[in-house]
């Protein structure tokens, strides 16, 4: 499974990077924050850390953010007083659950994964689906489970959460110099409305991109 392996491949890239930079620290060659920088954490995969081990390596390294891609019981547990900041993912398939005109089914969905950790574990974002915005089943649907979840945080008093989605570059058209960046022809009108969802957050909104430098690196199209 490519994607688990590159969730794995990640999760340690980025303990060695916390490792470096803490250790060029320590002898005064680098004086760093490390408070935003995070880590992506996901259950499928081979030889992963248990999450209890994964919070700690966190600590240890002083990394204060983690991402878990779905409401994992095990995982949210690992959180309770940590004092980490969870991004916690839905699922696409969890989408559909979401869209219902009274907002029941968010309602749901923040009782069962939220709700049991308010005030033990510090909810900083929800990340509804990873690039559904490219694929044709949810592009026209899944901005209302944004807008259901924002009215759930709401009506819980938990607004401070923010809710966003997430997006690959390969939703534009161009990407390179970034200077050219525009959405494609075919999404810009889905995109716009995303934005104008996340844009009505009771906090300031966030839209996140999934962005692979050291790619571009590669090819020898940046330094």
């Amino acid at each position: 499974m490519v994607r688990s392996v590159t969730c794995h491949n990640y999760f340690w890239a980025t303990l060695i990077l916390l490792v470096s930079v803490t250790a060029h620290n320590h002898v005064g060659r680098v004086v760093a924050e490390f408070y935003h920088l995070g880590v992506c954490y996901e259950r499928n995969g081979n030889d992963l850390p248990d999450p209890k081990t994964a919070v700690e390596l966190c600590n240890k390294y002083g990394s204060k953010k983690i991402r878990l891609w779905s409401g994992d019981r095990d995982a949210l547990e690992a959180q309770v007083n940590r004092n980490i900041a969870v991004t916690i993912g839905v699922k696409n398939e969890e989408i559909t659950s979401l869209l219902d005109v009274l907002g029941s089914g968010a309602d749901v969905w923040y009782r069962t994964n939220l709700m049991p950790y308010i005030g033990q574990v510090v909810f900083e974002y929800i990340v509804v689906s990873e690039n559904a915005i490219k694929a044709y089943r949810f592009r026209d649907g899944f901005q209302g489970a944004i807008t259901n979840l924002m009215g759930a945080l709401s009506w819980a008093g938990q607004d401070s959460i923010k809710v966003t989605t997430a997006v690959s570059t390969s939703i534009l058209g161009a990407t390179f110099p970034p200077s050219n960046g525009i959405f494609k022809l075919e999404l810009k009108a889905n995109m716009a409305e995303v934005l104008r969802r996340i844009r009505n957050s009771a906090v300031e909104p966030v839209l996140m991109v999934n962005v692979f430098p050291y790619s571009y690196h590669a090819k020898g199209i940046i330094p």
